[in-house]
């Protein structure tokens, strides 16, 4: 505002003193009140408050969290069952997989993500913005999917080796150790694989402006906040 008023004192000094015409005057004076003019609510445009397009990496680490608390309850299931049974890790391997299936792929096949991504008002889409399939769901898992199975697999043999008097001898600490000593050097490839890929994820989510993961290009999907519907505002309305 002093800035405005230093510049419209000089320009009426240049008027009084004839250097400029009253309509050069007229032109410089309204170019100079227009400068920091407030522009009302209703006549700015929408695309100035919308979000970015791509949802960044803070939010797809919160969607994840998110999912991890929903799923808590299930993850002290199988800690329950576990120290009730020796084999409740091949009891539950195809109920476990069943509930992968419903989650990662079912949900994002139906509405576009799993609930933590819903919660955070961001969806998977195809490049072209369109809903996902099957087709796009699976492959996105498909890594995870592989690596889990394997390390599934292994605890199922491990376990199977050992009798229930040495299996109850452990508590659920000592007991994840002891099965640790008793992994082949297979599972040593697998867990090594697993970090490599959790890793890699991030790395090249960090790296692009699309925050795409790598089973993001594997399956052509992006992830992106979703469109809140305008609600169109009339600029001749008076509020009351």
């Amino acid at each position: 505002m002093v800035r405005n008023y230093n510049e419209l004192k000089e320009l009426n000094k240049l008027k009084n003193q004839e250097i400029i015409t009253e309509e050069e005057f007229n032109i410089e004076k309204e170019r100079i009140l227009n400068q920091n003019q407030f522009t009302p609510i209703s006549q700015v445009s929408y695309n100035q408050f919308e979000k970015p397009k791509y949802a960044g990496f803070f939010q797809r680490l919160g969607s994840l969290l998110i999912d991890a608390m929903i799923l808590m309850p299930i993850s002290f299931f199988v800690m329950w069952g576990n120290e009730q049974s020796r084999l409740f890790t091949l009891y539950y391997f195809v109920p476990g997989l069943i509930i992968m299936f419903l989650y990662h792929i079912y949900l994002v096949k139906e509405y576009g993500g799993t609930p933590g991504k819903l919660l955070l008002n961001i969806k998977i889409t195809k490049l072209d913005e369109t809903n996902v399939g099957y087709k796009e769901a699976i492959i996105r898992q498909i890594i995870n999917l592989i690596l889990g199975v394997a390390l599934q697999v292994y605890t199922i043999l491990t376990v199977l080796n050992m009798t229930d008097v040495e299996y109850f001898s452990y508590n659920w600490v000592t007991r994840g150790q002891a099965i640790i000593e008793y992994s082949p050097m297979w599972y040593y490839i697998i867990l090594a694989l697993t970090n490599i890929w959790v890793y890699s994820e991030f790395i090249v989510m960090l790296t692009n402006k699309e925050r795409r993961a790598i089973h993001d290009f594997m399956a052509g999907t992006i992830v992106i906040n979703k469109k809140i519907e305008q609600i169109p505002i009339n600029p001749t309305h008076n509020n009351l």
